[in-house]
């Protein structure tokens, strides 16, 4: 599954510091992303407080890439909502990121969604590839099991719009296309580890389900 996102960033792997090269790298697509085992059958809005489409303004999303053994990545931003996100009833968990850079789905518990651990249409865990803008580099971000990466309803207030909070951590694997000393790619891929990366996004509805 792709989708558009177009929030950017700027990552410096070695060779492109031994060059002298910086490479403003352009979140593109979303991927495959977790599922659990409750189901939404019946009521086609099941979750209306959750269901609709959700936008971050800028500033609202805090989200950072952290490789520390890589001088320049330590904690860089890296927005994955840096536009809308639309939220629907799933078929195999209570909900759905339909329109995202990762399409994760939640099962909800109250006023929290939550990650299931294991993909239902996959069994395995769930993942989300981001392509990068040069056509080869990615960043594979492969939420972990505590903390849980949870989409959490805020509190309403009078006269403004419905709020939430997304929280969550992720095993990131980081492979960045590699230059030679000119800056042209040689087709190789420089992995970069141990990498993380950590969710941490306002966000608030502007359409209802």
């Amino acid at each position: 599954m792709t989708t558009k996102d177009p929030s950017r960033f700027v990552l410096v792997s070695k060779a492109l510091r031994r060059s002298g090269l910086f490479l403003p790298l352009a979140l593109a697509a979303g991927a495959i992303a977790g599922c659990g085992s409750n189901s939404s059958s019946g009521d086609s809005q099941p979750f209306p407080e959750f269901e609709g489409v959700w936008v971050a303004n800028s500033g609202d999303d805090t989200s950072s890439l952290n490789c520390p053994m890589e001088v320049g990545l330590e904690n860089v931003p890296f927005q994955i909502y840096g536009t809308t996100t639309t939220i629907e009833a799933g078929v195999l968990t209570d909900l759905a990121e339909t329109d995202s850079a990762c399409l994760f789905n939640y099962d909800v518990m109250g006023k929290i969604a939550t990650i299931p651990a294991t993909d239902p249409y996959t069994g395995k865990a769930p993942t989300c590839t981001i392509n990068l803008s040069d056509g080869m580099s990615t960043v594979v971000l492969d939420p972990n099991p505590s903390p849980v990466w949870t989409f959490k309803l805020l509190a309403p207030v009078t006269g403004q719009a419905p709020t939430a909070q997304i929280v969550g951590a992720a095993a990131a694997t980081v492979s960045l296309a590699v230059t030679d000393s000119s800056g042209n790619p040689t087709g190789q891929l420089q992995t970069l580890t141990p990498c993380t990366f950590a969710a941490q996004v306002n966000i608030h509805k502007i359409a209802k389900p």
